[in-house]
């Protein structure tokens, strides 16, 4: 619905037929597609939001939660924290097992795997939890396991969640907003800067670098206040300000130009919109293992679409990319697609 964001959907407009007459569907269709679309829904809407949240503290957002000093979360973040989706030491041994075995797959076959932990909100702000989250900490956490056996089996990896925690007294700016759900704009320059100098020392090549003339510091924009966009309410949210790097990428014909393609959830969506393939002759984004992006494409396509063993041969580097939450179920069935095809024959 257009002036406001999150899960809202307006209702398709119905078509006549006599079939849909007779059968009540018509009438019902249409009467719902009015009641969205009326001009001055977008702004109830947000009154109602309003008056839930002013006098009841309630926010009308799927599972969002609001902590101490404004600090948004989801909940999926705040139960990994706490270890409440704890999946077993045997069942992370096995993950990274099948992590271990594509990487030395496409070792064998000249390609290069990186598996990337992005940052958590939670790991920022546990100090900010509301006190009836605070204390439900249930023993492990999926999180520490991972990276355990990530170093034991020798996965080539970069854990952002702690670069980042370390960084973060140092830094001049933000590195996680309070009212979003992302790294800040300005972490995920950093991290594509990183990434990019990470795979320069991999290949033993030299890949068009990131250049950032300017900074400009301003009032939360964009994705470092999605969850308090999502909230489609009127006021109550101090407004902070973040920076907003100005870049772009070397143009230089003398630089490699590799072929990339990353397997990951929403936060490689800020290093997609920072052109991260602009280092890449070719890449493509499989979101979540299921909607393929990439310039080449004129919209989104299925990963169904497409062949797998063939867009494997044509990549040299494979990236997964998962925020700590989400590390398990990295990959969301790539890996275990990609070891297939190499146990019966190679991608090419």
């Amino acid at each position: 619905m257009k002036g406001l964001k999150g899960d809202i959907e307006i209702a398709t407009d119905s078509s006549f037929s006599f079939k849909h007459w007779f059968g009540g569907t018509f009438q019902m269709a249409k009467e719902k597609h009015v009641n969205d679309a009326f001009n001055l829904r977008a702004d109830f809407i947000r009154l109602n939001n309003q008056i839930q949240f002013s006098l009841f503290g309630k926010p009308h957002a799927r599972d969002v939660i609001i902590g101490k000093h404004e600090v948004m979360f989801e909940r999926g973040y705040i139960d990994a924290y706490n270890g409440l989706d704890f999946i077993g030491e045997n069942q992370i041994q096995k993950n990274v097992s099948e992590i271990k075995k594509l990487q030395d797959s496409l070792t064998a076959h000249g390609k290069l795997l990186i598996t990337v932990v992005a940052a958590d909100k939670a790991y920022f702000y546990p100090n900010d939890f509301p006190d009836s989250l605070s204390k439900q900490k249930q023993g492990h956490r999926n999180y520490e396991i991972f990276i355990n056996e990530f170093e034991k089996q020798k996965i080539n990896y970069i854990n952002y969640n702690k670069w980042l925690l370390d960084l973060r007294l140092k830094s001049k700016y933000p590195l996680y907003p309070r009212h979003g759900i992302h790294w800040s704009l300005y972490a995920g320059s950093l991290v594509l800067d990183s990434l990019d100098k990470f795979i320069e020392h991999q290949l033993h090549v030299d890949i068009p670098n990131v250049v950032v003339p300017s900074i400009e510091v301003k009032n939360e924009q964009q994705t470092d206040r999605d969850l308090l966009d999502g909230l489609n309410i009127f006021y109550g949210f101090s407004r902070d300000k973040y920076a907003y790097p100005y870049l772009y990428f070397e143009k230089d014909s003398d630089k490699t130009k590799p072929t990339a393609m990353v397997l990951g959830d929403s936060f490689f969506w800020t290093l997609q919109n920072y052109y991260f393939f602009s280092s890449f002759s070719h890449g493509q984004f499989w979101y979540y293992n299921n909607e393929v992006y990439s310039f080449d494409f004129k919209e989104p396509k299925h990963k169904s679409d497409l062949d797998l063993r063939k867009e494997i041969n044509s990549h040299q580097i494979i990236i997964l990319f998962a925020r700590v939450s989400n590390l398990h179920c990295i990959g969301w069935g790539f890996v275990e697609e990609a070891n297939e095809i190499f146990a019966h024959h190679s991608p090419k």
